[in-house]
């Protein structure tokens, strides 16, 4: 139930920024015709339950042609009413203007419940997996909350921090800004089994050395392992809080 993904393969960054571009074009545009759908419906609704509006024939005694004059008279003579006829209601031009807020509101709304692109990274290694360095330890499960403490001030580090620019429009692109977002450390305890996944590509040789420092114990006990890990998709892991980590600081 707990075993890591040593042969699944994480994305990489442009994989990522592909998915992130389809999903962009897949959620506002599924949401927009979705409310546009809905409105549309509703306006037809509406529309048959208002009364319908009569329409007057073109056709006249000065009519321009002699053919349409003739055909004025025929039908004044056979049927009278055939010169009007009945049109469905029409739409009032404040329901257009509806529309638009509704669209732009719709946009505006994904846009702000759309996780930014580093965001949306730190999501997609959640679930895919990412590599990361795994220490394990094997100590009596009440002294864990102990351990992590002091090895706090190494876990802290080993955070991935995901940096994405922004960029201008038009011809001459430039860098405007940066959205971040961090990949954090992971933790899992399985009974007396301690388990800190950490993002870092730091050598797991050195994080042992700091580890064991750290902690007072022996190298020989921390067990330390490159492998695949999801922490949306298996059991027990649990992030390392990013802020107001006063123990590490």
């Amino acid at each position: 139930m707990y075993a890591l993904l040593p042969h699944a393969h994480a994305m990489s960054d442009t994989q990522i920024h592909v998915l992130y571009l389809l999903a962009c074009l897949v959620t506002c545009g599924g949401a927009v015709a979705l409310v546009m759908y809905g409105y549309v419906n509703v306006i037809n609704a509406r529309l048959a339950t208002l009364p319908r509006r009569e329409q007057v024939s073109a056709l006249g005694p000065h009519s321009p042609t002699r053919r349409q004059r003739r055909a004025y008279k025929r039908a004044m003579r056979r049927n009278p009413k055939s010169l009007t006829f009945r049109l469905p209601a029409r739409a009032p031009r404040w329901w257009t203007f509806v529309g638009v807020f509704l669209l732009f509101a719709t946009v505006g709304t994904w846009a702000w419940l759309m996780p930014n692109p580093a965001r949306f990274n730190v999501m997609v290694r959640n679930t895919f997996g990412y590599t990361a360095t795994v220490a394990e330890v094997r100590i009596v499960q009440r002294q864990h909350e102990e351990l992590l403490l002091r090895w706090a001030p190494v876990i802290v580090r080993t955070g991935h921090y995901i940096a994405i620019p922004r960029y201008s429009r038009g011809p001459m692109a430039y860098i405007t800004g940066y959205d971040a977002d961090v990949l954090p450390a992971q933790v899992r305890q399985q009974g007396d089994v301690l388990q800190v996944a950490m993002p870092s590509a730091a050598d797991p040789a050195v994080l042992r050395q700091q580890l064991a420092q750290a902690s007072g114990l022996p190298e020989q006990a921390i067990q330390m392992q490159q492998r695949t890990v999801a922490p949306w998709r298996e059991d027990g892991w649990e992030p390392w809080p990013v802020e107001d980590d006063a123990a590490a600081h």
